[in-house]
């Protein structure tokens, strides 16, 4: 008969291999609960989880996915906590604590987008390194121009 710990070890096999449990799992995610409460609601440690999604690079993509959807989530509290402060149902006080959670969550779950710092990729092509290369391939001396066809000036 197996032990307790074997059973529980197939247990948790099988809900890792289980797809219906990564899509509860995405969607605790993107309705902005964090991992530790969406790996107790499907009964996984947050570390199995963790290591199961590390080794799977389309459940890696989907949980970055997952994790993009909570900012947004987080995004749009801060719009009706900022009502909620408008309309007097909520205390500035704790309003601004609320903000600044929520405001730090979703910078750090999309930075991309709602991050204080903007990343700019750029691309810089040195023309005169391209020129002095293709001269150097038609084997042509620096400054000299070589015209194919008649002449420009009849002498």
């Amino acid at each position: 008969m197996p032990s307790r710990k074997q059973m529980r070890l197939k247990d948790e096999a099988s809900k890792l291999a289980d797809p219906q449990t990564w899509e509860y799992f995405f969607k605790i995610i993107s309705a902005g609960e964090n991992t530790r409460a969406a790996a107790d609601f499907i009964g996984l440690s947050t570390n199995k989880i963790n290591a199961y999604i590390k080794g799977h690079p389309e459940l890696s993509e989907r949980y970055e996915e997952a994790r993009q959807l909570r900012a947004e989530f987080h995004a749009e509290r801060i719009e009706k906590i900022a009502n909620d402060v408008e309309t007097g149902e909520m205390d500035a006080a704790a309003a601004r604590v609320s903000l600044d959670a929520r405001k730090f969550l979703a910078s750090r779950f999309n930075p991309d987008r709602w991050g204080d710092k903007q990343r700019v990729d750029l691309t810089v092509t040195d023309m005169n390194a391209l020129y002095m290369d293709a001269l150097e391939a038609l084997s042509i001396p620096e400054g000299e121009i070589v015209r194919e066809g008649p002449p420009l000036i009849d002498s």
